[in-house]
C-alpha cells in the first residue's frame, strides 16, 4: 500500500499534518479507510466549525492567496477538537473576519458568539452557547496582538445564532454541519480549486449554502473524487451511503452536494481570460492589502 492509497497518506494529503503523524493516528485506529480525516464527535464542535468555515469563505470572497480558500495552511483535527495553521499573510484578516472587525460596514458580526482567549502562544476561539473551540497554533507576530474579547453575548449575537440554524431545516441543518465542519478539515484539498491563479470565487446566499468558483484549474469531478476519497460525501449515521449530488444540466462543470449546500462550479472552460503576469501583479496587491 503505497503512502498515498494508504488512510495515512490521504489524511496527510487532505490536512496537511506530516504522514508520521498521521500514520501514528492510522496504527491508534483513530482514522481508517472509511474515516481516513477524524470528524468532530458533538453537534455543537461541527456547528461551531461550520460556522468558522462559512464566515471565512464568505467574506474572503476571491481575496485568498496561494490557494488557501480559507486562509488555512494545516488542520490537525480530532473527535474533540481542532487545531488551524493559518497562512501567515492572512492570519490577521481571518481572525478579523472571525470577529466581524474586516467589513463593519455591511452588518456582520463575524461568528456569533466566538470568544478568543490566548493560552500562552496559542489562541483559543471559544463558542459562548456551547464548550466548542477552535485553536489557532504557530500564529506570525503581526497577529499575535491580537486582543482578547470576553464580553457578553449581545442580542444581536442571539439573533445570529439562531438565524443560522433557523436557515435550512430538519435534516439538512445536520448535512450542513457535517459538510462545512468537514471542509474545514481539508485544507490542503482546497489548495486544489484555487492553486492555478491562488484565489477562488466564494460566496453564499444567506446562511444555506457555500459556493466555490474557479476557472482554468482541474474539473468539479476531479476536485469531489479527492474529497471522497477522503471522507467528506460518506452519509455518518449510514456509512453506506452518501450526501446527495446533482450535475444541473448534465454539465461537467458543476456539482452540488448535500441538496446544494455545498457547491463546486469551475468556468471559462474553453480559454481563460487571465494569464500569469496579471496573476502575479494581482498576488503583489493582494499581499499589500494585507499588510
Amino acid at each position: 500500500m503505497s503512502q498515498g492509497s494508504s488512510p495515512a497518506g490521504i489524511c496527510s494529503d487532505a490536512t496537511g499534518v506530516g504522514y508520521k503523524k498521521c500514520l501514528e493516528w492510522q496504527r491508534s485506529d483513530l482514522i481508517s479507510r472509511h474515516q481516513p480525516i477524524p470528524d468532530a464527535k458533538s453537534a455543537d464542535q461541527r456547528s461551531f466549525e461550520a460556522r468558522i468555515a462559512h464566515e471565512i469563505a464568505t467574506l474572503l470572497c476571491d481575496m485568498q492567496l496561494d490557494g488557501a480558500v480559507m486562509g488555512v495552511d494545516v488542520a490537525i483535527p480530532s473527535p474533540h477538537g481542532l487545531e488551524l495553521q493559518l497562512h501567515p499573510l492572512m492570519a490577521k484578516r481571518v481572525l478579523a473576519v472571525l470577529q466581524g472587525k474586516e467589513a463593519p460596514e455591511s452588518g456582520r458580526l463575524g461568528v456569533p458568539g466566538l470568544r478568543p482567549k490566548w493560552i500562552g502562544k496559542t489562541l483559543v476561539l471559544r463558542d459562548s452557547f456551547s464548550d466548542a473551540c477552535v485553536h489557532v497554533t504557530g500564529l506570525p507576530r503581526q497577529a499575535r496582538f491580537w486582543t482578547e474579547h470576553q464580553g457578553k453575548v449581545s442580542k444581536d449575537e442571539t439573533r445570529m445564532r439562531s438565524d443560522w440554524a433557523s436557515a435550512v431545516r430538519g435534516e439538512r441543518v445536520d448535512s450542513r454541519e457535517w459538510i462545512l465542519s468537514r471542509l474545514l478539515r481539508r485544507p490542503k484539498l482546497l489548495r486544489a480549486i484555487g492553486g492555478h491563479y491562488g484565489q477562488v470565487n466564494s460566496y453564499s446566499h444567506g446562511w444555506e449554502d457555500l459556493i466555490l468558483e474557479w476557472c482554468c484549474g482541474p474539473e468539479p469531478k476531479d476536485i469531489v473524487r479527492q474529497f471522497d476519497r477522503s471522507g467528506l460525501s460518506f452519509y455518518p449515521i449510514e456509512p453506506l451511503y452518501e450526501f446527495s449530488r446533482w450535475f444541473p444540466d448534465g454539465t461537467p462543470d458543476e456539482i452540488r452536494l448535500a441538496d446544494s449546500q455545498l457547491i463546486f462550479r469551475r468556468y471559462h472552460r474553453k480559454k481563460c481570460p487571465a494569464d500569469p503576469a496579471r496573476s502575479s501583479r494581482v498576488r503583489e496587491l493582494l499581499i499589500e492589502d494585507y499588510r
